[in-house]
């Protein structure tokens, strides 16, 4: 689906910090913790050295679910139930020399994250890898990580209604659809 590429992208930074004494990541806009409970699961794997991983949801439904998902993994990870500010990852980045991995996808209110710690990203950050949710943002990012390597750059849709057309391929529209 449409979120392949970020798969291989969060496996990969999992596979670089093999090297390296402990792999660290967060995931802000965590949900129940999707990536970062597949990178720790593949770290876990690959590795018996520590790992560090930060969600940040502030969504309280989520922030629940989230707990209950690392609890039956029995995956140690530290979770902030509060929405993802410049002051709180400020925070978190100064106490790490090194960050394998940023996973950021906060509805719309990345950009002013994003540029409030440039700088830290910048000193302690291997690869972030952001979900927009406009044109503007999307561009503007783009800017702003400029003297970066892009790996992937997928554009938020225009045209929603297009996912019909990737998911359900090859079918009659005259003919009443079964989702069974």
């Amino acid at each position: 689906d449409e979120e392949y590429t970020e798969h291989i992208y969060v496996f990969h930074s999992v596979y670089r910090a093999r090297t390296r004494k402990i792999f660290v990541m967060a995931e802000l806009g965590a949900r129940w913790g999707t990536w970062g409970a597949r990178a720790i699961g593949l770290w876990r794997r690959l590795s018996e050295n520590p790992y560090d991983v930060l969600f940040v949801e502030s969504d309280r439904l989520h922030c629940d679910a989230l707990t209950r998902v690392q609890l039956l993994n029995n995956f140690s990870y530290e979770l902030s139930c509060e929405d993802a500010t410049v002051e709180l990852m400020s925070e978190w980045l100064h106490r790490k020399d090194y960050v394998d991995l940023i996973d950021i996808d906060i509805q719309g209110a990345e950009l002013d994250l994003l540029r409030g710690i440039k700088h830290k990203l910048d000193k302690h950050v291997q690869r972030v890898i952001v979900g927009t949710h406009s044109k503007e943002i999307h561009e503007t990012l783009a800017q702003l990580f400029s003297d970066w390597i892009i790996l992937h750059d997928s554009k938020p849709a225009k045209d929603k209604a297009c996912i019909v057309n990737l998911l359900r391929r090859n079918y009659d529209e005259s003919k009443p659809q079964s989702f069974a």
